[in-house]
C-alpha cells in the first residue's frame, strides 16, 4: 500500500511541475516545473521496475 501512496504522490508532483512549466514567465519557474515533472515521472518508472515479480514462482 506504501507504493501506492508514493506513486500518486509522485504523479501529483508531476502534475504540479507541468502545471508550473506551462505557466511559467522566467527562465527558473520554467525549469523548477520541469524538474518537478522529471523526478515524479522518474519515481513512477522506478517503482514499476521495482516491482516484485511473482508470476513465475513455482509453488
Amino acid at each position: 500500500m506504501g507504493k501506492w501512496i508514493f506513486g500518486i504522490f509522485a504523479v501529483l508532483l508531476a502534475l504540479l511541475g507541468m502545471i508550473l512549466a506551462a505557466n511559467a514567465h522566467d527562465t527558473g519557474m520554467f525549469v523548477g516545473g520541469m524538474l518537478f515533472t522529471l523526478f515524479g515521472v522518474g519515481v513512477n518508472f522506478w517503482l514499476i521496475g521495482h516491482e516484485e515479480d511473482t508470476s513465475s514462482t513455482v509453488v
